[in-house]
């Protein structure tokens, strides 16, 4: 089909795009020709791929002296970074007595985070799931500015990843609890939920892989 050329050149650049993005939540501001090397991209590729997400608000783009001791002979150069305000997430851990919110920025720095030492083995589910709403609503009042764009979940128990549910655990009273589908509904975002260990020992391979490569 004549369309398939097409779709692996966009798989191609959305690829190359994450791949920039990643890095540089990693590894922090870079110039263009380090951002080469620790990808493994083109400066072609980069200049392109980083022009585009300076229009669309994601990079900034800051000119920089090289030699700041001699800075007649140094020629500026432009250091790429991720815009802090282009989007937020917030994340939910839920583990034994403890509801826990944070707001995090595009760059991945922690914006600001609440958490509430509650008896979560006590609470029926039509509780449990107001107490985790009342969380999220305090941070959100606390910054009515931004724009949420996800919200993703951390569970100490068994979870159903495509339906967003708490299936099981211990440090619940309920099954079953239909968390993802309820936040998805109340904030109009995007939620995802897993097992914490889970995302834990998935951050500790990617970081692992990172650091090998």
């Amino acid at each position: 089909m004549q369309k398939s050329p097409i779709i692996r050149s966009d798989d191609l650049r959305n690829e190359n795009r994450r791949r920039v993005l990643d890095t540089l939540r990693m590894n922090g501001p870079s110039t263009p020709s380090r951002l080469g090397k620790l990808t493994g991209l083109s400066p072609a590729s980069i200049s392109t791929l980083s022009g585009q997400m300076i229009d669309q608000g994601i990079l900034s783009s800051e000119r920089y002296q090289i030699d700041r001791e001699k800075p007649l002979r140094g020629r500026p150069r432009s250091l790429l970074s991720l815009c802090p305000d282009a989007a937020h997430v917030m994340t939910l851990t839920l583990t034994i007595d403890l509801i826990r919110v944070q707001l995090v920025d595009y760059s991945g720095s922690v914006r600001d985070a609440n958490q509430e030492i509650v008896d979560t083995r006590s609470l029926n589910m039509e509780e449990l799931l107001a107490k985790i709403c009342q969380s999220i609503d305090a941070l959100r009042r606390a910054h009515s500015g931004i724009q949420l764009r996800h919200i993703g979940v951390g569970f100490q128990g068994q979870t159903e990843h495509a339906s967003g549910k708490l299936l099981w655990s211990p440090v619940l009273r309920e099954r079953n609890v239909p968390l993802g589908s309820t936040l998805q509904q109340r904030y109009g975002v995007s939620v995802s939920v897993h097992n914490d260990c889970r995302l834990i020992s998935q951050a500790l391979s990617r970081r692992q892989s990172e650091l090998l490569g």
